[in-house]
């Protein structure tokens, strides 16, 4: 878990880039997997567990239906908490 949360930090830490006058940009591309799905995935997960509707005591597995960014966060931050996937 303490990896979790040491990972999670950097979640959202993205810089802020001027692309013209008035419109700027977050770059996502500095999230742990290069998406904005990190953001989506760490919330809902550390949710699910401070929430108990995941045990993380006895590697709960998580399935997640997409072969995209969401499905490799999941991937992710499932592997730091050491559960099936």
């Amino acid at each position: 878990m303490e990896q979790f949360y040491k990972i999670k930090n950097l979640v959202g830490n993205t810089p802020l880039i001027k692309y013209s006058n008035n419109i700027y940009a977050k770059y996502e591309a500095y999230n742990p997997t290069g998406s904005i799905k990190d953001r989506l995935i760490f919330y809902i997960i550390e949710n699910a567990i401070n929430n108990r509707t995941i045990d993380i005591k006895n590697k709960q597995g998580i399935i997640e239906a997409s072969s995209g960014n969401t499905g490799i966060s999941t991937s992710f931050v499932s592997s730091l908490l050491g559960l099936h996937r």
